[in-house]
């Protein structure tokens, strides 16, 4: 019988999710990507066999809205933390925001921050650009790879006119003939501003918070942005959706124009209840809002009307978060549980987990243009996550590997828990540890265009 060639890693007696479906058996793993799936007995011989004793074998989660900071943000999180973060909560991608420090809205930022990732991820990053105020910029933008360009019409990056319908057409325009995708914030600036004026005599910091950042806010966005997109045929995406009626106005026009959307952990699982127990620490932009919101967004990831779960990990230290309501910076962190916290709560509340694993891995895949990724099949990266369903974790933001050690989270016991990430072919998390080293992970390009 004639030997197999060695390949450089093999994983065995694992449950694998395999389309719909769990299968018993393993993987080979070489020069960093998935060689085969099958039983043992057909799997190559490796230099290394990692048993996996029947835990999950599943995609690398990939989590499409990341604030990794660094730069001159670098005390609140860098590359190296955020990313180690990422391995730790079984993300083997993550795709980073552009509101850094200084912000990447010149191709010149963009391909510094490449070379950042080059030298120090331990995952996969891919790059959301910002609004430039050169629109050439955008075609270069393009082959550079950048997975979108993110446009915050709550609050411009560099002093865009972002209340100008006729500059974001532009800005659109340009974008769709460069095959580049737009995503937003969607909170409209000018209701902001009126609101502001409006409630500017609540003494209540919280009140006047949530009164400021309304449902009439992101509805008026996301309305909006579904006309400009109709006339400019661009891909749209809305990021954090937290309201029922913004899903409704995304439903609407689904089937007519290319949007896709995603919602958060935080605004699925906590509501504005979580404000009298956590104050700041749950401050978030948009805001948590009612039960109600939960539940509509909940079955929009079963219907796929929204079409992924992103963390949208915003870290901060806790000298910023415990500042008064009205001072404290806006963010949640939760790169180091995204799975964990995922399917735990999406398993209690009936959400079959194959669903929600689709979207942390195929679909922001496919709206992104990341390709070989978010499946496990051969000739797929091999970007691998094995978590133990039986396990149980208490988070303790203490422990994160994130800068942020804080949680609104906290407390929480979680289940499904990554007990190794392999990024690239190459185990970053093992146990509790980073067993990783910077570069381990890879600029993800978009190949979209």
């Amino acid at each position: 019988m004639k030997q197999l060639p060695y390949v450089d890693l093999r994983i065995i007696n694992a449950h694998i999710l395999i389309g719909d479906k769990i299968v018993d058996g393993g993987v080979s793993i070489n020069g960093g990507k998935i060689a085969k799936v099958g039983k043992e007995p057909n799997l190559q011989p490796a230099e290394i066999t990692l048993d996996a004793e029947g835990m999950l074998l599943l995609p690398g989660a990939i989590d499409a809205h990341v604030h990794l900071r660094d730069f001159e943000l670098s005390y609140k999180e860098d590359i190296i933390s955020g990313t180690c973060a990422a391995a730790h909560g079984g993300v083997t991608t993550v795709l980073d925001m552009p509101n850094t420090k200084p912000p990447l809205t010149t191709p010149g930022r963009v391909r510094k921050r490449i070379d950042l990732i080059k030298r120090k991820a331990l995952v996969n990053v891919g790059i959301f650009a910002g609004f430039p105020r050169d629109l050439s910029s955008i075609h270069e933008f393009a082959t550079m790879g950048v997975v979108g360009i993110k446009v915050y019409l709550n609050h411009p990056l560099e002093g865009e006119d972002i209340g100008n319908l006729e500059v974001i057409k532009a800005l659109f325009s340009h974008a769709a003939l460069c095959g580049i995708l737009i995503a937003v914030h969607p909170e409209d600036f000018i209701i902001l501003e009126k609101n502001s004026e409006k409630y500017s005599d609540i003494s209540d910091d919280l009140e006047r918070f949530l009164l400021v950042h309304s449902k009439d806010a992101e509805i008026s966005a996301i309305k909006k942005c579904v006309k400009i997109c109709a006339k400019t045929g661009v891909h749209l995406h809305f990021c954090h959706v937290s309201s029922a009626e913004g899903i409704t106005e995304i439903k609407r026009v689904k089937d007519k124009i290319r949007v896709s959307a995603e919602v958060t952990p935080h605004h699925l699982f906590l509501n504005k209840k979580a404000y009298e127990k956590w104050g700041a620490i749950a401050k978030t932009v948009p805001p948590l809002r009612d039960k109600r919101d939960n539940i509509e967004l909940l079955r929009a990831i079963a219907s796929k009307i929204a079409d992924i779960i992103a963390s949208d990990h915003a870290p901060h230290t806790l000298e910023e978060k415990n500042l008064p309501f009205e001072e404290a910076a806006a963010g949640i962190p939760s790169l180091d549980i995204f799975y964990p916290l995922i399917l735990t709560y999406c398993e209690k509340l009936g959400l079959s987990y194959v669903k929600v694993i689709d979207s942390v891995t195929r679909r922001p895949a496919k709206i992104f243009g990341l390709s070989n990724k978010g499946i496990i099949g051969s000739g797929y990266d091999a970007d691998i996550v094995l978590l133990d369903k039986n396990a149980e974790r208490r988070v303790r933001p203490e422990n994160f590997f994130s800068k942020a050690k804080y949680s609104p989270f906290e407390g929480s016991i979680l289940r499904w828990i990554p007990k190794v990430t392999i990024v690239n072919g190459k185990i970053v998390f093992e146990g509790e540890d980073i067993v990783g080293s910077p570069g381990t992970g890879a600029y993800c390009r978009c190949y979209r265009q």
